[in-house]
C-alpha cells in the first residue's frame, strides 16, 4: 500500500510536469487501440486495416479532443459495416445519429466511457466501466455507458446480418430488414445490460457523495451487488443464459480496477477525521475535514526534511549566539522550539481549514441568496403579469357591461317609443271613429 501511495504522488508529479507531452500520447493510444480493436472486429473494408492509416489517424486524433476519436471510431464502424453491406452500413450511420443526439446533449464530456464500454466487452470486462465511471463522474455518465452498450450489440448484430438488394424481391427485402430490426430491439440481454449498467453508475454516484467513512468502497460493494442483481434476476425473468463463472470473474476484476482507482483518487486516513464546529452572526458551521492518506516513505521523508530544517536553524542560532552562552540544556531547548512550531503549523493548518470552509460557506450561501433573489424578482414579475391580466379582464368586462348597458337602454327607448306610437295611433283612430 505504501508503495502505491509513492508511485501515486510519483506519477502525479511526473504528469504535471510533462503534461503537454503526456496528454497527446495518450490520446494516441486510446485512438490506436480503439481502431485497431475495430478492424479485428469487423475488417470488411481491406483499406482501413492498414498500419499506416490507423496510426496517422491516431496521430492526428492525438491533438484533438477525445469526442473527435469517437466520431472517427464511428466513421470506422460505417464504413466497414458499409463494406459488408449497405443496408448495414446505413442501419448503423442512423443507429450512431440517434445516439450521437442523446450523447452530445446529455454527456459530452464521458468520451472515454463510449469508447471504453465496446472494448471493454470485447476484453470481457464490461462491469468495471459502470462502477469507475459512478466513482468519477455524475448521475448523467449513465446516458454514456448505455450508448456504448448498444454500439457494441449493435455492431455485433450488423456484422452477421447480410441484405443483397440485387435480389428483384421487394418483399424479400422488406422481410430481412425486418428481421435485422426485430433482432436488434428485441435483444433481451442488450435491455439487461443496459438498465443494469446505467443503474449502477446512478447507484455507485449517489452512494459515493455520502458523507459516511469509507464511501468509496460502500459505493463500489452496492454497484456489484446491483449489478449480480439486475444480470442474473433479468437472465431468470427473460430466459436469458447468463455465463455465472466468467460473470463472477469479470466483476472480481472489476472490484480490483475500482480499488486501484480509488487509491489514485481517493485514498484518505479515516482514522484520523477531525469535525470542526465554529460560527459567525449568522451561522454555525460543521466540517467534516477526512486527511489525505500518505505512503510511509513520503512522511519518513518529510519527518527527516524538517528534523533537518530544524537542526540547521537550532545551529544557526547557536552560531549567533554570544561565546559565553550557557550549553547546558540545549537538546530541551531544541525539542521545546521543535514543539512549538509543530503546534504553530497545526494551529496555521487549523486556520487554513476552517478558513476554507468558511469561504465554501459564503459562496453556497451567495449562491443561495443570487438563486432567492432570482426566485423572488421571477415571483413578482408573475405577480405583476397576472395584475395586468386581471386588469385587462375587469377592463374588458366593465366595457361590455357598460356596451350592454347602452344597447338595453337603446332598446328600451325604441320600445317606449313604439308604446307612444301605437298610443298615439289608437288615440287617433278614436277620434275618427268619433
Amino acid at each position: 500500500m505504501a508503495y502505491l501511495l509513492l508511485f501515486k504522488e510519483q506519477l502525479r508529479s511526473l504528469y504535471s510536469k510533462y503534461e503537454l507531452f503526456i496528454t497527446p500520447v495518450l490520446r494516441f493510444l486510446l485512438a490506436f487501440v480503439s481502431y485497431t480493436l475495430i478492424n479485428q472486429k469487423l475488417g470488411f473494408m481491406e483499406g482501413l486495416n492498414k498500419f499506416p492509416v490507423v496510426a496517422g489517424l491516431s496521430f492526428i486524433n492525438a491533438f484533438l479532443p477525445v469526442n473527435a476519436i469517437v466520431v472517427v471510431a464511428a466513421l470506422f464502424t460505417v464504413l466497414h459495416l458499409y463494406a459488408h453491406s449497405l443496408v448495414c452500413g446505413l442501419l448503423a450511420l442512423l443507429m450512431f445519429m440517434v445516439l450521437f443526439l442523446l450523447y452530445f446533449r446529455f454527456a459530452p464530456k464521458d468520451g472515454v466511457a463510449v469508447l471504453l464500454m465496446p472494448m471493454a466487452f470485447l476484453l470481457q470486462i464490461p462491469y468495471a466501466v459502470p462502477l469507475c465511471l459512478g466513482l468519477t463522474g455524475n448521475a448523467l455518465s449513465a446516458v454514456s455507458v448505455a450508448c456504448g452498450v448498444i454500439v457494441y450489440y449493435g455492431v455485433d448484430h450488423l456484422r452477421t446480418q447480410r441484405v443483397s438488394l440485387d435480389d428483384a424481391d421487394v418483399e424479400l427485402i422488406v422481410g430481412q430488414l425486418k428481421d435485422i430490426l426485430d433482432g436488434f430491439i428485441g435483444n433481451r440481454t442488450m435491455r439487461i445490460m443496459v438498465v443494469a449498467f446505467a443503474v449502477t453508475v446512478i447507484v455507485v454516484y449517489l452512494i459515493r457523495r455520502l458523507s459516511i467513512n469509507y464511501s468509496w468502497m460502500i459505493a463500489i460493494a452496492a454497484g456489484i451487488v446491483v449489478q449480480l442483481a439486475i444480470i442474473f434476476g433479468g437472465g431468470a425473468m427473460y430466459g436469458v443464459t447468463v455465463a455465472f463463472l466468467p460473470a463472477i470473474l469479470g466483476l472480481l476484476l472489476s472490484v480490483c480496477i475500482c480499488v486501484l482507482l480509488q487509491i489514485f483518487l481517493f485514498s484518505v486516513d479515516y482514522s484520523k477525521t477531525e469535525y470542526l464546529q465554529f460560527g459567525d452572526d449568522e451561522y454555525y458551521y460543521y466540517v467534516k475535514a477526512v486527511p489525505k492518506l500518505k505512503s510511509g516513505l513520503q512522511e519518513e521523508a518529510e519527518t527527516e526534511k524538517s528534523h533537518e530544517r530544524s537542526h540547521d536553524t537550532a545551529r544557526s542560532e547557536w552560531s549567533k549566539a554570544p561565546a559565553t552562552r550557557e550549553r547546558k540544556g540545549q537538546p530541551e531547548r531544541e525539542a521545546e522550539t521543535r514543539e512549538r512550531r509543530e503546534k504553530a503549523a497545526r494551529a496555521a493548518e487549523l486556520r487554513e481549514r476552517r478558513e476554507k470552509a468558511a469561504k465554501a460557506t459564503e459562496a453556497k450561501e451567495r449562491k443561495e441568496q443570487s438563486e432567492r433573489a432570482a426566485e423572488l424578482k421571477e415571483r413578482r414579475e408573475r405577480a405583476a403579469r397576472a395584475a395586468e391580466l386581471r386588469e385587462r379582464r375587469e377592463k374588458a368586462a366593465r366595457a361590455a357591461e357598460a356596451h350592454d348597458r347602452k344597447e338595453y337602454n337603446a332598446r328600451a327607448s325604441q320600445a317606449r317609443e313604439k308604446r307612444e306610437n301605437r298610443s298615439l295611433e289608437e288615440e287617433k283612430r278614436k277620434r275618427t271613429r268619433a
